[in-house]
């Protein structure tokens, strides 16, 4: 893993300005793969509860950002084709898949029952959490630690993605701030009929993430831990449709995972 200072990545985002521009980049189309792979990139560098490093720092500057444009531009205009054009589809209902990570910090299987008393739970220790966020430190530099997730993330509430041609769920690449899993089972659910789903179509993750977000009172939120392409489900209203997968990570495979066979 390589870091940039913040004068190297103005100098490198020119770089990659001038080859769209010799490349025209507008007429080219994206493999799908390597656009899955840009976006897990980013997502996976979601580390909000630390400070801007130099890297970030660099490719915020005004400078790093015009000379990303013509990448930028690129890349909304792929979202049309066949690999990229789910980017902006409503909820796939038939191929949802629960993710259940195995290695490193292992996810249950999916509890799909009991969704109001995880809700509830979550609620209440959300509030208590806030309370008690009184007596922290006002300096935010001070050495203190806590819940940044601003979704669900640890509620026990399903959460679900689409799966994908080679690629068992769109999970198991798109995870903010992920822990280097390496071995999954995808579970196929799929919800009840005539079952309510919030879709959120705007650029949210994508314009709001990292940002501070006014909240009243002097005081800032933000989102964190909204994974694309996630759907939480708050009422039972989900069930298996056919038997899990095991996948495994894979550099050499398309999107980075191949299926394996279970034991």
């Amino acid at each position: 893993m390589h870091y940039l200072r913040a004068g190297d990545a103005e100098r490198w985002a020119r770089k990659l300005s001038e080859c769209a521009r010799i490349a025209d980049l507008s007429g080219t189309p994206f493999d799908g793969s390597a656009l899955l792979a840009g976006l897990r990139a980013a997502v996976d560098f979601a580390w909000y509860w630390q400070e801007p490093d130099d890297e970030d720092q660099g490719f915020a500057g005004e400078a790093a950002r015009e000379a990303l444009r013509p990448i930028a531009e690129a890349v909304v205009a792929a979202a049309g084709t066949p690999d990229a054009h789910w980017w902006t589809e409503p909820v796939d209902r038939s191929r949802q898949r629960y993710t259940q990570f195995l290695d490193q910090h292992p996810l249950p299987e999916p509890l799909l029952t009991g969704a109001a008393e995880f809700a509830g739970a979550w609620l209440a220790d959300t509030l208590d959490d806030e309370r008690s966020a009184h007596d922290r430190p006002e300096d935010p530099a001070a050495s203190c630690s806590g819940h940044w997730w601003s979704t669900r993330a640890h509620s026990r509430l399903p959460v679900t993605t689409r799966g994908r041609p080679a690629l068992g769920a769109v999970r198991l690449v798109l995870v903010e701030d992920g822990l280097g899993w390496r071995w999954a089972r995808c579970w196929p659910v799929a919800p009840e009929d005539g079952a309510r789903v919030y879709e959120v179509c705007g650029p949210g993750q994508l314009a709001e993430a990292g940002i501070a977000i006014p909240a009243g009172d002097g005081a800032c939120t933000m989102l964190a831990g909204w994974d694309p392409d996630a759907t939480w489900w708050l009422n039972d209203v989900l069930s298996l449709t056919s038997p899990p997968e095991d996948w495994r990570e894979d550099n050499q495979a398309p999107f980075g995972w191949t299926r394996t066979p279970q034991p």
